[in-house]
């Protein structure tokens, strides 16, 4: 009996198939659309020398530092990409070494003259917008404490996170530090 059914069951099933005509509406949608527009973008930026467009990977290297001394640094961001408007977020990240020592160092940065940032160096962070293709060259004071601990020294960070205004794309580019007053 379950047999004969099973055996009716799978003849219905294949004179079914047989005779209804397969369509491919199930497997494909399509639509057409115009005037539609695609843009592809790259986001890349670069932390660049002022003096040469070199790229840079240690950015201060400053040994026997006196009290009440400081030291210059130049940086230039430039947009490699085709991404026009972006974020730019600057952050202190502490490696190695005397943590008391980093945390005596005041930074201040400069842009067109102006001071964005005056400070520790430990409480660093800032946040910019940088627009279009142009470079942008900042200004590095890096200025050591009449009171600074002795025979120290430690080793930081500068974090550079570009973000694109809609945040679709990012790029995060390290600069490397080390200060030491011996």
């Amino acid at each position: 009996m379950i047999r004969t059914f099973l055996l009716v069951y799978l003849v219905t099933i294949i004179l079914i198939l047989i005779l209804v005509r397969t369509t491919n509406a199930d497997f494909l949608d399509s639509r057409r659309f115009s005037n539609n527009f695609l843009k592809v973008a790259t986001f890349d930026f670069s932390d660049k020398s002022t003096a040469n467009e070199g790229n840079l990977t240690q950015f201060f290297n400053v040994s026997a530092v006196k009290a009440g001394g400081f030291d210059v640094k130049t940086l230039r961001i430039k947009n490699e990409g085709s991404v026009n408007k972006s974020k730019l977020k600057v952050s202190y990240f502490y490696r190695l070494g005397s943590e008391v020592f980093c945390n005596d160092l005041n930074l201040k940065i400069l842009k067109e003259w102006a001071i964005i940032y005056e400070g520790k160096l430990s409480a660093l962070t800032l946040n910019l917008e940088l627009n279009g293709k142009q470079n942008e060259d900042f200004i590095f004071i890096l200025s050591f404490p009449e009171n600074m601990v002795n025979n120290s020294a430690c080793s930081f960070d500068f974090i550079l996170e570009e973000n694109s205004v809609n945040e679709l794309f990012s790029d995060t580019e390290k600069l490397e530090n080390f200060v030491s007053n011996f």
